[in-house]
């Protein structure tokens, strides 16, 4: 019998072949930021999209300067970088005029409220994944898969990265009801 590694299958939406975890993952980061948040269902659709859509990029941000680290060159970096920055004028745009953060998140550190504590906790874990990812190698083997030279390298640290990229910023939506 053959046993399938969960973290290698692939499906194709849309013509885009992705992960079918990270399928899973922006769809449940998705569901649990839209039900978490209390007011008008278009501001929580909207807000649960833009968290997850900044959560990937996040995370692609961090594997392009990964890979850049390896001397590889990556020509869609800029536009990557550019992306991030425009989702998170966004979330602080929006952030401004419907308050869906509990509290600016640069603030948030000396608030000591649990969701900015489990915030902050998240965050953390996440920057450790991003060392353990390093120094495992798993860039390098990345690098190798992506050239045709070695087998896939998604594992259960990279999705443990790649969940902390999604599920980090939920504990700082606002879940009060807005009068």
């Amino acid at each position: 019998m053959r046993v399938i590694n969960p973290f290698t299958v692939y499906v194709t939406i849309f013509g885009l072949t992705v992960h079918l975890v990270s399928v899973l993952l922006i769809t449940s980061a998705f569901l649990v930021g839209l039900f978490l948040q209390k007011g008008h269902f278009i501001y929580r659709v909207l807000n649960s999209l833009i968290l997850c859509v900044f959560g990937h990029f996040i995370f692609e941000d961090v594997i392009i300067l990964g890979m850049m680290n390896l001397g590889e060159p990556r020509p869609e970096a800029m536009i990557y970088f550019s992306i991030t920055f425009c989702l998170f004028a966004s979330i602080m745009y929006l952030n401004r005029r419907i308050k869906f953060l509990s509290s600016p998140f640069y603030l948030s550190w000396y608030m000591f409220s649990l969701g900015n504590m489990v915030f902050w906790c998240l965050l953390f874990g996440f920057v450790l994944m991003i060392f353990a990812l390093q120094s495992t190698g798993w860039f390098n083997e990345l690098h190798l898969w992506l050239n045709g030279l070695g087998s896939d390298p998604h594992d259960l640290l990279w999705f443990s990265a790649k969940t902390l990229t999604f599920f980090t910023w939920l504990p700082l939506l606002n879940m009060e009801e807005k009068e």
